[in-house]
Protein backbone atom coordinates (compact mmCIF):
# COMPACT_ATOMS: atom_id res chain seq x y z
CA UNK A 1 0.00 0.00 0.00
CA UNK A 2 1.42 3.30 -1.03
CA UNK A 3 2.05 6.16 1.35
CA UNK A 4 -0.60 8.26 -0.38
CA UNK A 5 -3.15 5.43 0.05
CA UNK A 6 -2.42 5.12 3.78
CA UNK A 7 -2.67 8.87 4.24
CA UNK A 8 -6.01 8.95 2.44
CA UNK A 9 -7.42 6.13 4.60
CA UNK A 10 -6.20 7.87 7.77
CA UNK A 11 -7.88 11.12 6.76
CA UNK A 12 -11.06 9.22 5.89
CA UNK A 13 -11.16 7.46 9.28
CA UNK A 14 -10.60 10.74 11.10
CA UNK A 15 -13.38 12.40 9.13
CA UNK A 16 -15.80 9.55 9.91
CA UNK A 17 -14.87 9.73 13.61
CA UNK A 18 -15.37 13.49 13.66
CA UNK A 19 -18.76 13.23 11.94
CA UNK A 20 -19.89 10.50 14.35
CA UNK A 21 -18.90 12.57 17.39
CA UNK A 22 -20.48 15.71 15.92
CA UNK A 23 -23.72 13.83 15.18
CA UNK A 24 -23.79 12.47 18.73
CA UNK A 25 -23.37 15.97 20.17
CA UNK A 26 -26.14 17.32 17.94
CA UNK A 27 -28.44 14.47 18.94
CA UNK A 28 -27.77 14.95 22.65
CA UNK A 29 -28.33 18.70 22.34
CA UNK A 30 -31.62 18.17 20.51
CA UNK A 31 -32.84 15.76 23.18
CA UNK A 32 -31.89 18.25 25.91
CA UNK A 33 -33.67 21.14 24.21
CA UNK A 34 -36.82 19.07 23.65
CA UNK A 35 -36.74 17.99 27.28
CA UNK A 36 -36.41 21.56 28.50
CA UNK A 37 -39.17 22.75 26.20
CA UNK A 38 -41.65 20.05 27.19
CA UNK A 39 -40.71 19.78 30.86
CA UNK A 40 -43.56 20.76 33.13
CA UNK A 41 -42.19 22.93 35.93
CA UNK A 42 -43.69 21.85 39.27
CA UNK A 43 -45.81 24.65 40.67
CA UNK A 44 -43.96 24.62 43.97
CA UNK A 45 -40.78 25.59 42.09
CA UNK A 46 -42.57 28.78 41.09
CA UNK A 47 -43.73 29.56 44.63
CA UNK A 48 -41.54 31.04 47.33
CA UNK A 49 -43.15 28.98 50.05
CA UNK A 50 -45.29 25.87 50.49
CA UNK A 51 -47.68 25.74 53.45
CA UNK A 52 -49.33 22.51 54.61
CA UNK A 53 -51.96 23.19 57.31
CA UNK A 54 -53.83 20.86 59.65
CA UNK A 55 -56.70 22.11 61.82
CA UNK A 56 -57.24 20.56 65.24
CA UNK A 57 -60.23 20.59 67.56
CA UNK A 58 -60.29 23.26 70.30
CA UNK A 59 -61.11 20.54 72.84
CA UNK A 60 -57.45 19.45 72.84
CA UNK A 61 -55.06 21.31 75.14
CA UNK A 62 -51.43 22.06 74.35
CA UNK A 63 -50.15 19.57 76.92
CA UNK A 64 -51.74 16.85 74.78
CA UNK A 65 -51.16 18.35 71.36
CA UNK A 66 -47.42 19.03 71.59
CA UNK A 67 -46.40 15.49 72.67
CA UNK A 68 -48.58 14.07 69.90
CA UNK A 69 -46.83 16.28 67.33
CA UNK A 70 -43.41 15.21 68.62
CA UNK A 71 -44.47 11.57 68.43
CA UNK A 72 -45.55 12.00 64.79
CA UNK A 73 -42.22 13.65 63.94
CA UNK A 74 -40.30 10.86 65.65
CA UNK A 75 -42.14 8.26 63.55
CA UNK A 76 -40.71 9.99 60.49
CA UNK A 77 -37.22 10.11 61.97
CA UNK A 78 -37.51 13.84 62.67
CA UNK A 79 -37.52 16.15 65.67
CA UNK A 80 -38.15 19.79 66.63
CA UNK A 81 -37.73 21.94 69.73
CA UNK A 82 -41.38 22.84 70.20
CA UNK A 83 -40.68 24.97 73.27
CA UNK A 84 -39.02 27.58 71.03
CA UNK A 85 -41.00 30.79 70.78
CA UNK A 86 -40.78 33.01 67.66
CA UNK A 87 -37.69 35.19 67.63
CA UNK A 88 -37.91 38.91 68.27
CA UNK A 89 -38.47 40.83 65.09
CA UNK A 90 -41.26 38.63 63.73
CA UNK A 91 -44.93 39.39 64.13
CA UNK A 92 -45.52 35.87 65.34
CA UNK A 93 -46.01 36.39 69.06
CA UNK A 94 -49.73 37.06 68.74
CA UNK A 95 -52.36 39.52 67.69
CA UNK A 96 -55.56 39.74 65.66
CA UNK A 97 -56.73 39.27 62.09
CA UNK A 98 -59.72 40.81 60.35
CA UNK A 99 -60.95 40.45 56.79
CA UNK A 100 -61.80 43.63 54.87
CA UNK A 101 -64.27 43.71 51.99
CA UNK A 102 -67.15 45.70 50.55
CA UNK A 103 -70.66 45.01 51.92
CA UNK A 104 -71.47 42.99 48.78
CA UNK A 105 -68.20 41.01 48.92
CA UNK A 106 -66.75 42.45 45.70
CA UNK A 107 -63.16 41.55 46.56
CA UNK A 108 -63.93 37.94 47.45
CA UNK A 109 -66.02 37.54 44.30
CA UNK A 110 -62.96 38.59 42.27
CA UNK A 111 -60.63 36.17 44.10
CA UNK A 112 -58.98 38.85 46.22
CA UNK A 113 -58.36 38.86 49.95
CA UNK A 114 -57.65 41.97 51.98
CA UNK A 115 -56.50 41.24 55.53
CA UNK A 116 -55.47 43.44 58.44
CA UNK A 117 -53.10 41.81 60.90
CA UNK A 118 -52.25 43.60 64.13
CA UNK A 119 -49.74 42.08 66.51
CA UNK A 120 -46.59 42.44 68.53
CA UNK A 121 -43.04 41.35 67.82
CA UNK A 122 -42.20 41.33 71.51
CA UNK A 123 -40.93 44.91 71.40
CA UNK A 124 -43.59 47.04 69.68
CA UNK A 125 -46.98 46.95 68.02
CA UNK A 126 -47.11 46.45 64.30
CA UNK A 127 -49.82 46.57 61.68
CA UNK A 128 -49.75 44.44 58.56
CA UNK A 129 -51.96 44.77 55.49
CA UNK A 130 -52.04 41.68 53.27
CA UNK A 131 -53.37 41.95 49.72
CA UNK A 132 -53.78 38.61 47.95
CA UNK A 133 -54.93 37.26 44.65
CA UNK A 134 -56.07 33.63 44.99
CA UNK A 135 -55.57 31.18 42.12
CA UNK A 136 -55.76 27.43 41.60
CA UNK A 137 -53.20 27.45 38.78
CA UNK A 138 -49.99 29.31 39.48
CA UNK A 139 -48.17 27.58 36.61
CA UNK A 140 -50.54 29.00 34.02
CA UNK A 141 -50.77 32.51 35.48
CA UNK A 142 -47.68 33.86 37.18
CA UNK A 143 -48.83 37.44 37.67
CA UNK A 144 -52.60 37.76 37.27
CA UNK A 145 -52.72 41.11 39.03
CA UNK A 146 -50.18 43.76 39.85
CA UNK A 147 -50.39 44.29 43.60
CA UNK A 148 -47.93 47.14 44.03
CA UNK A 149 -48.56 49.07 47.25
CA UNK A 150 -47.98 52.79 47.71
CA UNK A 151 -46.02 53.19 50.92
CA UNK A 152 -43.69 55.44 52.86
CA UNK A 153 -40.23 54.12 52.04
CA UNK A 154 -38.78 55.64 55.21
CA UNK A 155 -41.06 53.89 57.70
CA UNK A 156 -42.86 51.03 55.90
CA UNK A 157 -41.67 47.70 54.53
CA UNK A 158 -43.32 45.93 51.58
CA UNK A 159 -42.72 42.27 50.73
CA UNK A 160 -44.19 40.36 47.77
CA UNK A 161 -44.19 36.58 47.33
CA UNK A 162 -46.10 33.62 45.95
CA UNK A 163 -47.39 31.02 48.38
CA UNK A 164 -48.57 27.51 47.56
CA UNK A 165 -50.93 25.98 50.12
CA UNK A 166 -51.99 22.34 50.15
CA UNK A 167 -55.41 22.39 51.78
CA UNK A 168 -57.57 19.24 51.91
CA UNK A 169 -55.50 17.71 49.07
CA UNK A 170 -56.13 20.78 46.90
CA UNK A 171 -53.31 23.14 45.99
CA UNK A 172 -54.17 26.85 46.22
CA UNK A 173 -51.84 29.70 45.31
CA UNK A 174 -51.63 33.18 46.79
CA UNK A 175 -49.96 36.09 45.04
CA UNK A 176 -49.39 38.22 48.12
CA UNK A 177 -48.06 41.70 48.81
CA UNK A 178 -47.61 42.58 52.47
CA UNK A 179 -47.28 46.07 53.95
CA UNK A 180 -45.58 46.26 57.37
CA UNK A 181 -46.24 49.58 59.08
CA UNK A 182 -45.63 51.05 62.51
CA UNK A 183 -48.71 53.24 62.05
CA UNK A 184 -52.42 52.45 61.57
CA UNK A 185 -53.58 52.15 57.95
CA UNK A 186 -57.05 53.62 57.48
CA UNK A 187 -59.21 51.55 55.11
CA UNK A 188 -62.87 52.45 55.46
CA UNK A 189 -63.51 53.46 51.83
CA UNK A 190 -62.72 51.77 48.55
CA UNK A 191 -61.09 54.97 47.34
CA UNK A 192 -58.55 54.60 50.17
CA UNK A 193 -57.81 51.06 48.98
CA UNK A 194 -57.31 52.37 45.44
CA UNK A 195 -54.82 54.93 46.79
CA UNK A 196 -52.98 52.14 48.61
CA UNK A 197 -53.12 49.65 45.70
CA UNK A 198 -53.47 51.68 42.46
CA UNK A 199 -54.16 48.62 40.26
CA UNK A 200 -57.58 48.23 41.92
CA UNK A 201 -58.70 51.26 39.89
CA UNK A 202 -58.54 49.12 36.75
CA UNK A 203 -60.64 46.21 38.04
CA UNK A 204 -64.08 47.76 37.51
CA UNK A 205 -65.51 46.03 40.55
CA UNK A 206 -69.16 46.51 41.56
CA UNK A 207 -68.14 47.82 44.94
CA UNK A 208 -69.60 51.16 46.03
CA UNK A 209 -67.25 53.14 48.25
CA UNK A 210 -67.54 51.46 51.66
CA UNK A 211 -65.24 48.87 53.22
CA UNK A 212 -66.06 46.91 56.36
CA UNK A 213 -64.10 44.68 58.69
CA UNK A 214 -65.43 41.24 59.54
CA UNK A 215 -64.45 37.87 61.00
CA UNK A 216 -62.11 39.17 63.70
CA UNK A 217 -59.99 36.46 65.31
CA UNK A 218 -57.06 36.42 67.71
CA UNK A 219 -54.03 34.20 67.34
CA UNK A 220 -51.19 33.16 69.60
CA UNK A 221 -48.12 31.30 68.38
CA UNK A 222 -47.23 28.34 70.58
CA UNK A 223 -44.14 27.41 68.61
CA UNK A 224 -42.32 28.17 65.38
CA UNK A 225 -39.43 25.76 65.13
CA UNK A 226 -37.24 24.29 62.36
CA UNK A 227 -37.53 20.58 61.67
CA UNK A 228 -34.43 18.58 62.59
CA UNK A 229 -33.27 15.59 60.54
CA UNK A 230 -30.35 13.65 62.02
CA UNK A 231 -29.84 16.61 64.33
CA UNK A 232 -29.48 19.14 61.50
CA UNK A 233 -31.99 21.81 60.51
CA UNK A 234 -33.76 21.41 57.18
CA UNK A 235 -35.67 24.17 55.29
CA UNK A 236 -38.98 22.99 56.72
CA UNK A 237 -40.44 24.45 59.92
CA UNK A 238 -43.41 23.52 62.05
CA UNK A 239 -45.73 26.17 63.46
CA UNK A 240 -48.49 25.68 66.03
CA UNK A 241 -51.00 28.48 66.57
CA UNK A 242 -54.00 28.84 68.86
CA UNK A 243 -56.92 30.71 67.27
CA UNK A 244 -59.78 32.17 69.28
CA UNK A 245 -62.62 34.67 69.39
CA UNK A 246 -64.16 36.42 72.38
CA UNK A 247 -66.12 33.21 72.93
CA UNK A 248 -62.91 31.24 73.47
CA UNK A 249 -60.59 28.93 71.57
CA UNK A 250 -61.93 27.99 68.11
CA UNK A 251 -59.20 25.71 66.75
CA UNK A 252 -55.50 24.89 66.68
CA UNK A 253 -53.59 25.38 63.43
CA UNK A 254 -50.62 23.05 62.97
CA UNK A 255 -48.77 23.68 59.75
CA UNK A 256 -45.53 22.98 57.97
CA UNK A 257 -43.73 25.69 56.04
CA UNK A 258 -41.31 24.64 53.29
CA UNK A 259 -39.01 27.20 51.64
CA UNK A 260 -37.19 24.85 49.26
CA UNK A 261 -38.99 22.71 46.64
CA UNK A 262 -36.33 20.03 46.97
CA UNK A 263 -37.68 19.33 50.45
CA UNK A 264 -41.36 19.20 49.51
CA UNK A 265 -41.42 15.39 49.66
CA UNK A 266 -40.21 15.48 53.26
CA UNK A 267 -42.75 18.18 54.15
CA UNK A 268 -45.63 16.23 52.61
CA UNK A 269 -44.53 12.99 54.25
CA UNK A 270 -44.37 14.79 57.60
CA UNK A 271 -47.85 16.22 57.06
CA UNK A 272 -49.19 12.71 56.41
CA UNK A 273 -47.59 11.48 59.64
CA UNK A 274 -49.13 14.39 61.57
CA UNK A 275 -52.55 13.80 60.02
CA UNK A 276 -52.42 10.14 61.00
CA UNK A 277 -51.41 10.90 64.60
CA UNK A 278 -53.91 13.76 65.00
CA UNK A 279 -56.74 12.01 63.14
CA UNK A 280 -59.00 11.76 66.21
CA UNK A 281 -58.83 15.53 66.74
CA UNK A 282 -58.67 16.83 63.17
CA UNK A 283 -61.39 19.12 61.88
CA UNK A 284 -62.07 19.91 58.22
CA UNK A 285 -61.06 23.29 56.86
CA UNK A 286 -64.62 23.77 55.61
CA UNK A 287 -65.89 23.80 59.19
CA UNK A 288 -63.73 26.81 60.03
CA UNK A 289 -65.39 29.07 57.48
CA UNK A 290 -63.83 32.42 56.65
CA UNK A 291 -61.07 31.94 59.24
CA UNK A 292 -59.34 29.46 56.92
CA UNK A 293 -57.91 32.41 54.94
CA UNK A 294 -55.83 33.46 57.96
Amino acid sequence: MTTERRTLLLIQRRAITFLAVYASVLFATAILLIGLKTREIPCQELAHELVLPIFVSPSVDDSTLLPAVLEALARSGLNAHLNHRPVNGSIGFGGTYVSIDTPNGALKASNFQLLRQTGTDGQSQREVIRVRYVSDDLCATLAPRVLDINHNVDRDVVVSKRIAELLDSQRVFYHETVLHSMFPVVLTKFSQLENLVPSFRDLNLEHGDLLEERNEMSYSVVTNAPILSSGAEVPVSIVIEEWSTKAGRQFWKVFLRCNDPRWEALARGTQEALMARLSNWRIEASSIGAAVQY
